[in-house]
């Protein structure tokens, strides 16, 4: 993937040892967390109300498997500011009519030029979906893990 991608791996590979109770189960696991994290992280942009005015954030975040036998999985998203935005940037030149877009939906497009030089001074504060996605996520987990282990007869 390019380096802009902004993404989290579900790994099963601790899983492994469990095979021979069969894999099927354990896939599904990975699976659901795979797309519980995906909808999480969308869930938390929304709610954060400074961030996801415009709505692309929000519809580009993917799970989608990473590996032939289902046991790993990736949760990404292709948007170069992705991770700004979660993380924060410091000083740099936003594309302007990115900017132009955001400051629109927000109702303070007459403001958009002293945002841009802000951005370029101060870089932009972080608004953290991904680790509160996270944690909502692995509360998730046990579920789906207790299902699995059913399943296999544990």
């Amino acid at each position: 993937m390019a380096d802009s991608v902004f993404s989290i791996e579900i790994r099963g590979e601790a899983l492994k040892t469990l095979e021979k109770r069969g894999v099927e189960p354990f896939q599904e696991t990975i699976k659901l967390t795979a797309f519980a994290l995906e909808g999480n992280i969308k869930r938390k942009i929304n709610e954060n109300q400074s961030v996801g005015a415009t709505g692309q954030l929000q519809n580009m975040w993917f799970a989608d498997p990473k590996s032939w036998n289902g046991m790993d999985y990736v949760v990404w998203s292709p948007l170069s500011y992705a991770q700004g935005v979660d993380e924060g940037r410091g000083p740099h030149t936003p594309d302007f009519g990115s900017l132009k877009a955001w400051a629109r939906v927000k109702g303070v497009e007459d403001h958009v030029y002293a945002i841009y030089r802000s951005i370029q001074k101060k870089g932009t504060k972080p608004h953290p979906y991904v680790q509160p996605a996270i944690e909502m996520t692995t509360h998730e987990v046990d579920g789906y893990f207790n299902q699995a282990l059913a399943k296999a007869g544990f």
